[in-house]
């Protein structure tokens, strides 16, 4: 005997496969999901950087993220304001990146990528190891920026945080466009990206664009890690 699921749409909701998902319902997942994906959006970001000037993907990504929320938090804990947690975690994941762009990533440019690849997967084990270390297993979180008052939009709530997350990613992904497209160095990323060794013939330092783009992944991640942790 085979049984049909039931597939009617009720008044007011939608159907799927016999579940019954309320108007409400539906713009509450919409609102997560943009939510969830300008972060995931941010740090995707980074690793397409890094990937345009070395061809590697770097591992350590993720854990950069973390390291932007728990620096914010730490910084939060010692009585500063929550703009100043804010940069001072972009500044300081940053810094972390650019050092293992070279203690890890510059000695082996020329090893070949998967040398490369292999260094940042143990990076992300030590920055995950030493995150345990420092902060614990326990999950940390900084108070919203703007309040958490949520704000009813069509019978579902939207919080101000997820404003703030949409117009960080709108602003970084605008930000880029531009230095990308009208800088000299931005032009210089992209032809390193295109081809490295025509850059060089060039004159441009490819060095100098590797370095750059651990630099602005690690910002990116930072500014992801910290409106995730909010």
């Amino acid at each position: 005997m085979r049984l049909r699921r039931d597939r009617r749409v009720w008044p007011g909701g939608l159907s799927r496969g016999g579940t019954v998902v309320s108007l409400d319902q539906f713009l509450q997942y919409i609102f997560s999901g943009i939510t969830n994906g300008s972060i995931y959006a941010l740090t995707a970001l980074g690793f397409t950087l890094v990937f345009n000037a070395t061809q590697i993907i770097n591992f350590a990504q993720g854990q950069m993220v973390m390291l932007g929320g728990l620096v914010a938090v730490s910084l939060h804990g010692a009585g500063l304001p929550l703009w100043a947690c804010f940069v001072g975690s972009v500044i300081v994941v940053m810094v972390i990146s650019v050092g293992l762009e070279q203690v890890a990533i510059r000695p082996l440019l020329g090893k070949g990528v998967l040398a490369q690849i292999i260094a940042t997967v143990g990076a992300a084990f030590v920055f995950e190891t030493a995150a345990m270390l420092i902060w614990g297993r326990e999950a940390l979180a900084l108070p919203p920026f703007t309040g958490d008052t949520p704000i009813a939009v069509g019978g579902a709530s939207l919080l101000p945080q997820t404003l703030w997350v949409l117009g960080l990613t709108v602003v970084i992904v605008g930000a880029l466009q531009f230095f990308y497209r009208k800088s000299l160095f931005g032009k210089a990323v992209r032809a390193c990206a295109v081809n490295p060794s025509a850059a060089r013939l060039q004159g441009i330092s490819y060095q100098r664009v590797v370095l750059f783009s651990f630099a602005l992944s690690g910002a990116i991640a930072a500014a992801a890690g910290v409106r995730r942790s909010a």
